[in-house]
């Protein structure tokens, strides 16, 4: 009978098994090293089998969260209110959100908001209407009657979840004045004086024009 034939790197790879009658074999060196690299070739390989990790989902938007930010620079919006599901306008002395969706075909200057960066991190809002600067102060509403951009005409976003309506861009939160209180859409118009989010402080916008860069 033939015997199996065994290469003789198996040979030398399993010698230092074989119980012999004097007793087992010393590994030597080599057979130590080959013990450490076919370790290690296992370790690839079973690094290679892992199933791939599921990717993470991606934000929801918002530049807190590492998406787009709903208030891109140079980009025109239009914003809407939480409190009744209506656009904001500016009224000249105040902006309110108590415009209903209509089909309009150029939308109206006094519902365009231009954003425009201001400060670190912050942006500013240029109404399509006055083309001033909104102000945010916590003593009266928010109005769009200033020539300069300084604290009081900085505003930033906080992300807060999906979209609650037609305009798919997600919620925010918007925060506006020198101490960056929170903005709440009330009757009387939008006002920045809230520490905490409010229920009705919540805003999505829709994309007129996006920024040129």
């Amino acid at each position: 009978r033939r015997r199996r034939y065994v290469s003789r790197r198996r040979r030398q790879r399993v010698s230092y098994r074989r119980p012999l009658k004097h007793g087992p074999e010393k590994p030597t060196f080599d057979d130590q090293r080959r013990r450490r690299m076919r370790r290690r070739r296992t370790r690839r390989r079973r690094t290679r089998r892992r199933a791939p990790e599921t990717p993470k989902e991606k934000p929801d938007g918002g530049s807190l969260e590492g998406g787009p930010a709903y208030l891109t620079i140079g980009s025109v919006v239009a914003l809407k209110g939480y409190r009744e599901k209506k656009w904001c306008v500016d009224e000249g002395s105040r902006i309110v959100c108590n415009q209903d969706d209509k089909a309009y075909e150029h939308v109206p200057f006094s519902q365009k908001f231009t954003v425009v960066k201001c400060g670190k991190n912050k942006v500013c809002l240029k109404s399509g209407k006055s083309k001033r600067f909104c102000t945010a102060t916590s003593t009266s509403v928010v109005n769009c009657n200033s020539d300069s951009a300084f604290g009081p005409q900085y505003f930033s976003e906080e992300e807060l979840g999906l979209a609650w309506d037609m305009t798919d861009s997600g919620y925010f939160a918007l925060k506006g004045g020198k101490k960056q209180l929170y903005c709440d859409d009330e009757a009387k118009g939008i006002v920045c004086d809230k520490t905490e989010i409010p229920k009705t402080g919540h805003f999505t916008v829709s994309v007129i024009s996006s920024s040129k860069s």
